[in-house]
């Protein structure tokens, strides 16, 4: 493991190790884990999101990464479990499914928010429980690469270690990604994010997702909003529902999904 890689979160990866003991071929483990995961994520979007969404969802333009050996199956399964157990009231489920996706995604503390209710005591202890996965994964680096970078570890108060690996080799920071050479990918990540943002509301779920969209616009880099939106937040399926049968939309959707997919086995910057 190098020190590139603290930007990447250990969930899926693990899991595909786990799976590939029985398989004995990390390939094949990948996929199958991912498509396993791509089923229950459907599952639990329609009982939460109803069934319209999770139909969405089965034609989504980000579908290629919810069947190749990427984390996006697996961040969705926990993620829409856990509003399915907010749906029904059950927080401390809720927390644990926010958690678990958090080990895959580091996105997955926003889930945190869904998680607050006037209890504050308990809201304190899941958000803790959301959080821990991303505290534990900062350690585990700290731990592993202070040895090569001692000038970082011994500033105070002490700094991420995902931070900077997204920083130093990903180029990841607050307007980092505003740049002309930058605008294809802008225009690649736009119709979900606009798709997204005509579904807002003034409710956890439409907060939710702005605050997913703000994440992608001003730090993140843009081009992955496609799969970050549609792995995680109802309206952007909601709003694909909506506009199913028109043109657009259906341009929209075989676009991705036949130049997208070539795209993606062949290597080329659709992410």
């Amino acid at each position: 493991m190098s020190e590139s890689d603290c930007a990447f979160f250990p969930g899926y990866p693990l899991v595909v190790r786990w799976v590939a003991a029985v398989t004995g071929n990390v390939v094949v483990a990948g996929v199958l884990v991912s498509n396993a995961a791509f089923v229950g994520a459907v599952a639990q979007l329609g009982a939460c999101g109803g069934r319209a969404a999770a139909v969405a969802l089965c034609i989504s333009p980000a579908s290629v990464f919810f069947s190749t050996c990427y984390a996006e199956s697996l961040f969705a399964l926990f993620a829409f479990a856990g509003l399915n157990c907010r749906h029904r009231r059950e927080q401390w489920k809720a927390a644990i499914a926010f958690a678990a996706a958090a080990t895959v995604r580091s996105n997955g503390c926003l889930l945190a928010a869904f998680v607050v209710t006037l209890d504050l005591p308990a809201s304190l202890v899941r958000v803790g429980i959301v959080a821990l996965p991303g505290l534990v994964h900062d350690a585990l680096n700290r731990a592993r690469f202070c040895a090569v970078a001692p000038r970082f570890c011994a500033k105070w108060p002490p700094r991420s270690f995902y931070r900077r690996a997204q920083r130093r080799y990903w180029n990841v920071g607050l307007l980092r990604y505003w740049r002309l050479r930058q605008l294809p990918n802008f225009c690649l990540g736009a119709p979900a994010i606009a798709l997204s943002a005509s579904k807002l509301t003034f409710s956890p779920i439409g907060l939710h997702c702005a605050a997913t969209i703000l994440l992608l616009l001003l730090v993140a880099h843009v081009q992955i909003s496609t799969r970050v939106l549609a792995a995680s937040t109802i309206p952007f399926h909601a709003a694909i529902a909506d506009r199913l049968t028109t043109p657009p939309m259906l341009l929209y959707l075989v676009a991705f999904a036949v130049f997208g997919t070539a795209a993606h086995v062949n290597f080329l910057p659709f992410t």
